[in-house]
This record gives structure tokens, sequence and C-alpha cells, in this order.
């Protein structure tokens, strides 16, 4: 067995395992990620590559950590944004790390063309991903509190 085919296994058994651990069957999951129940049959045995959709299904619908997916380390779940920020930094070293990074960025000429060149990098590879993401983090909460247009 190659490497590709038996990390397809590795990803098929952790999409079984966020099934079983739903409490739901293969024709309710499927459902839930928009396929039928053959592809999800298939991808639980380790025969497919889950397309960008069922990704973006599991991560979004699911939360899903997509690196527990992959590579099986980790957690399962994603973090929401506070926990990962509080785990970022020690016990009082938050705001110190906060005052550095925004002294340095307004200070400093070339603090603002590596963190913006990098932006614009991580943009570029990202941004329909992340446009997807914002789109139905929206479509969930429903109205955006923030629409001037009324």
């Amino acid at each position: 067995m190659d490497s590709e085919q038996s990390n397809l296994k590795d990803v098929g058994q952790r999409i079984f395992e966020i099934r079983k651990k739903s409490g739901l069957n293969q024709k309710e999951f499927a459902a839930l990620l928009n396929i039928s129940t053959g592809t999800i049959s298939e991808l639980e045995a380790g025969n497919g590559k889950p397309s960008f959709e069922v990704l973006s299904n599991l991560s979004l619908k699911h939360n899903i950590d997509l690196h527990w997916l992959f590579h099986g380390t980790g957690d399962m779940y994603k973090k929401n944004i506070d926990e990962i920020i509080n785990e970022s930094f020690v016990p009082g070293e938050r705001i110190p790390l906060l005052d550095k990074f925004i002294r340095y960025f307004r200070g400093s000429e070339l603090v603002r063309f590596y963190m913006l060149a990098s932006f614009r990098e991580i943009l570029m590879k990202n941004e329909a991903m992340i446009e997807r993401e914002l789109k139905n983090k929206n479509a969930g909460k429903g109205a955006d509190k923030h629409d001037t247009k009324k």
C-alpha cells in the first residue's frame, strides 16, 4: 500500500469516527455533507479523496479541525478564537506582547511591510476559501448586524 492510499485510509477512519461521534448513520451524515450514501461509504473505507465541499462542510457544520482530519494529531474539534488566543500566551504575557506588536507596527516601516506582505500572500492563496467561510458563518447568523443598507 503506497503512502497516499494509507493516508486516505487514515482520513477515512477519522471521517467514520466523526460520524459515529455525531450519532448519525451513513444516510443522515451524507445528507448533512451534501453527498450520496455511496460516497460517504467510499470515503470511510479510504477509497476516495474528500472534495473541497466535504472538507468545508466537516469544518463548518461539524467544527472539525482539518489538521486533525488529515494528520490525526491535535484535537478533533476546532477551538474558538478566544481559546486559541488564550492558549497562545503565557499568563501575563498577552497584553505586553500585543502592546509590543502595536508599537512595532506603528513605528517600523519594515514591520508594516512584512506584515502586509505576509497577509497579502495568505490572502492570495486562500481568499476564495476565506470568503466562503465568512459567507457560511454569516448565513448561519441571519442578517449581518453591521449591515448599514437598511
